[in-house]
């Protein structure tokens, strides 16, 4: 009888966290559980809950905001998140912006219901201030190329733009009074008993995050 976990794994994935995790995470499964065949689905946090919660998806990588961890959720990091401009928008020693500044920038943000919105108003209510958000976007890809392009302005994790920031095609700084963290948590559907399958998929995320994108992206 062969004992080895297997069967498909069913992973979500919010953009925060895909680059580089997605194609670590299949090279270690597919070395140590070869039996494992994995599913990966991309999307914002309120959608892969609604999948975690229907059982569309067995696990799944997604951002938090505020102080509490929802129950059941396992944190992974924390990371802060920056304000991203076009290639000379800040120069690379840049100055934190405070967030009453980054609010007066004509921004490009998910639309809402998004976690980042919500944690974005919170503080906005809070400040007495209002978002300059000139175009909503549900897409990374389309948020990058309106930054780069466009001369727009959005809010993001390093790990997110690492890559563009290094290649000079976008620029960063840091947003203070209040600073914007987020939490990767590692979430698990509740519709049914986690498999052998799942448990060592789970495993490898905790080990990949830990070892190897807390100490170089995910910060």
């Amino acid at each position: 009888v062969n004992l080895l976990p297997g069967g498909v794994v069913r992973v979500g994935m919010v953009p925060a966290a895909a680059q580089p995790l997605v194609g670590m995470l299949y090279r270690h499964v597919a070395q140590h559980h070869p039996r494992i065949r994995l599913q990966f689905v991309d999307g914002f946090s309120h959608a892969l809950d609604e999948r975690l919660a229907s059982g569309d998806l067995d696990l799944a990588v997604i951002n938090r905001f505020g102080r509490m961890d929802p129950p059941g959720e396992e944190r992974l990091c924390v990371v802060n998140s920056l304000v991203i401009g076009p290639p000379d928008a800040f120069a690379p020693d840049a100055p934190p912006m405070g967030f009453r500044q980054m609010a007066a920038l004509p921004l490009v943000l998910a639309s809402r219901p998004n976690g980042l919105r919500s944690a974005l108003d919170q503080i906005c209510r809070r400040a007495g201030v209002q978002l300059r958000v000139e175009v909503e976007a549900d897409s990374m890809l389309t948020m990058k190329d309106l930054v780069f392009r466009g001369g727009l302005y959005s809010v993001l994790p390093y790990q997110l733009v690492h890559e563009e920031l290094a290649a000079g095609r976008l620029s960063s700084a840091a947003i203070v009074r209040p600073t914007v963290p987020r939490v990767l948590t590692l979430a698990m559907s509740s519709r049914q008993p986690a498999s052998a399958a799942i448990r060592a998929v789970a495993h490898a995320i905790r080990g990949i995050v830990q070892a190897t994108l807390v100490p170089t992206v995910w910060r």
